[in-house]
């Protein structure tokens, strides 16, 4: 019985070293994987900095249907741009913000959903 209780006993400390190292190997590789995402993403913003974009961007002020509408994504076509949330799609008529004197127009698109918006 005592030989019994040995060779339990050395099964738990194997397993239990064997758990350890599998333990430090994920958190290595773990932070292994974060490191390199951040060297990524530094390097990517230093090729960025010399970059000159070619869009003339400006930012437009706009009155949203009600204050709950927060607006997930956005698609232009054909000189009308769209906005949407779950449940509504709404147009931003273009022309009409921050260089203009006329208020950003914002109306609601009609739009039969049969399930909430995801993308458009």
């Amino acid at each position: 019985e005592v030989e019994r209780a040995k060779e339990i006993q050395r099964r738990t400390t194997r397993t239990l070293q064997t758990s350890i190292i599998i333990a430090i190997l994920l958190w290595l590789c773990s932070f292994l994987a974060e490191v390199l995402a951040v060297l990524e993403h530094q390097m990517s913003a230093k090729m960025s900095e010399g970059i000159q974009w070619s869009l003339d961007l400006e930012e437009i002020p706009v009155q949203w249907p009600s204050i709950h509408f927060k607006p997930h994504a956005l698609a232009c076509a054909g000189g009308q741009m769209f906005a949407a949330n779950k449940y509504q799609i709404v147009r931003i008529a273009l022309g009409t913000g921050a260089r203009s004197t006329m208020p950003t127009i914002v109306s609601s698109f009609p739009c039969r959903l049969s399930e909430t918006i995801s993308d458009i």
